[in-house]
């Protein structure tokens, strides 16, 4: 059915207009929007509820472990009196001991006084042959020695708390400044070409490798290693200049086939000038500079003696 009513315009004419929403439609719509607010502020409400706990139990961890501390600080100090406390005993009674071996051995009664004799309690004080005599609590009376008088033994005295550090002293005067001069150029032992720090010794005599070897660690160096072109290009000049055929070069396969080791202990790696096709062959474990080959590295037999390289450290 339609909600709206059939009016009378003012011009006559007939129209038709929205019917009044009932009121208890609008109280429904009301209690539903509270409800719905009101759920909403529960649920808020419960979160922060929940928040709030959680920071009171991360507040009473943190005090719990406060006041452990607090309690552990005290236990630390008690102990720590308790064993000072210990420790002051025992030098009293190291004291004491020592005060009457002391007392013993000198027949000087020290800290003890000796009782004196009984007197009439209205006499206030006596003097005889030097020595003053006042009544007691009992009607005693002890002998008062001078201060000066009263020795202790040697160590007896318990020992006093550090002094007081003292000021820092003044600064010593600058030291003066060390003329350096230029540093001394490295050299070479007699009979050796050097090339950069390194000394080269072009043998005159030819041998098989392994007694080559033992003649340059002879002579404090080893066989030479040529690992840079540089280095390379300068030992094979020297060579030429002498007219060397086949020269020994500090490197040998000896200890594993295939396996190319410096004379140095350092493996070839990098940079290398071996011949075409060389290393070839497996019966041939060390290394030489060739003229036929213009002095490329070749590989050949170890037993071949021929002329050799010692190298040695500039100094």
């Amino acid at each position: 059915m339609s909600t709206e009513k059939l009016l009378i315009d003012t011009d006559g004419s007939f129209g038709r207009r929205p019917a009044h929403v009932p009121f208890a439609w609008l109280f429904q719509l009301v209690t539903a929007i509270l409800s719905v607010i009101t759920i909403v502020l529960v649920v808020h409400g419960g979160t922060r509820l929940a928040t709030q706990d959680r920071e009171l139990s991360t507040l009473k961890t943190v005090v719990s472990d406060y006041q452990k501390e607090v309690l552990a600080m005290k236990a630390h100090q008690e102990a720590r009196k308790d064993a000072e406390v210990t420790f002051l005993r025992e030098r009293v009674v190291a004291l004491e001991a020592k005060l009457t071996s002391s007392t013993s051995a000198n027949g000087d009664i020290n800290l003890q006084a000796e009782l004196g004799d009984q007197v009439d309690p209205s006499v206030t004080e006596t003097t005889d042959g030097g020595a003053t005599w006042r009544p007691g609590a009992v009607h005693h009376q002890r002998a008062k020695r001078a201060a000066s008088s009263v020795t202790f033994p040697a160590g007896a005295c318990l020992q006093g708390p550090p002094g007081i550090p003292g000021r820092d002293g003044r600064d010593g005067l600058p030291g003066r400044d060390c003329p350096c001069g230029a540093k001394a150029p490295l050299t070479c032992p007699g009979g050796y070409v050097q090339f950069r720090d390194k000394c080269y010794q072009f043998s005159t005599t030819q041998k098989q490798y392994n007694d080559a070897k033992a003649v340059c660690l002879a002579s404090g160096g080893h066989l030479a290693v040529a690992k840079d072109e540089a280095t390379d290009n300068f030992l094979v000049n020297e060579i030429r200049k002498r007219g060397n055929p086949e020269t020994w070069m500090g490197m040998s396969d000896q200890v594993q086939e295939g396996l190319w080791v410096w004379e140095d202990g350092t493996v070839l790696t990098g940079w290398s000038n071996w011949l075409p096709g060389n290393p070839s062959s497996t019966g041939e474990d060390c290394a030489e500079w060739k003229n036929v080959y213009d002095y490329k590295w070749n590989d050949d037999e170890c037993f071949h003696t021929q002329y050799f390289v010692c190298e040695v450290d500039a100094s």
